[in-house]
């Protein structure tokens, strides 16, 4: 396959997008952890309670007006650890916008680099990725490159609804099994050309998909999968 050139303004907009979901989600973490830190406080007055209650001598039980209610420490527990949960998701959220935020910055920044250029590599893999059900006029093909780098050619790729992409994905033996190695859209020609290099990333590669995602690209494959490589 011929290797054409990135579409800047896609990439462009991808990463305006992820700035700004970046942003969004920074603000929604700090707030959690805002809650986080009231439940804390919570349950460290509950004890102190509890604890000041089990000080009491039995017969002289600590006088506790009519109209307040006893403090429930299991409920005060379950708060905050309702907000640790949410806080730990949202952190881990945050590491994957950061990853996607990351991989399109590289596609602006790198230059495609041509087939030609990676065949001087002795360890050089080709993949072909075979087309499902959904995706069965799709051509796609992929070089591994014994080091770091991974270019993907795609051809016959069909117009996406609005609203929609493709998104590249690395399945890995090891942790972080399922990689995103970025969202694009087709040429006038049906044809696309993506590369991504990340030497962490790119070690311990078993399979390579392509699915259909929203535009801005998704944490995990969501979408129909188009593509397939072992």
């Amino acid at each position: 396959p011929q290797a054409t050139p990135l579409d800047n303004s896609v990439v462009l907009a991808e990463l305006a997008g992820e700035r700004q979901r970046l942003a969004a989600l920074q603000q929604e973490l700090t707030q959690q952890k805002d809650l986080v830190a009231t439940a804390q406080r919570n349950v460290d007055e509950v004890n102190r309670k509890y604890s000041a209650l089990a000080a009491q001598p039995a017969a002289q039980p600590a006088a506790q007006p009519a109209n307040q209610p006893k403090p429930d420490a299991p409920d005060a527990q379950r708060q905050l650890a309702d907000a640790q949960s949410r806080t730990q998701q949202l952190e881990r959220d945050l590491l994957q916008y950061k990853s996607l935020l990351a991989t399109a910055r590289q596609r602006l920044d790198a230059p495609v680099v041509p087939a030609s250029s990676l065949l001087a590599d002795p360890n050089l893999r080709l993949l072909r990725l075979r087309g499902t059900v959904k995706g069965s006029a799709i051509e796609g093909h992929v070089l591994l490159s014994s080091g770091s780098r991974i270019v993907f050619y795609g051809s016959q790729l069909p117009t996406l609804p609005l609203g929609r992409a493709y998104q590249l994905w690395l399945i890995r033996a090891s942790a972080p099994a399922i990689v995103s190695a970025g969202v694009f859209q087709p040429n006038a020609q049906k044809r696309a050309t993506v590369q991504f290099e990340n030497a962490e990333w790119t070690s311990g590669i078993t399979a390579i998909a392509v699915t259909d995602e929203p535009e801005a690209g998704s944490f995990s494959p969501t979408g129909h999968k188009l593509l397939m490589g072992f």
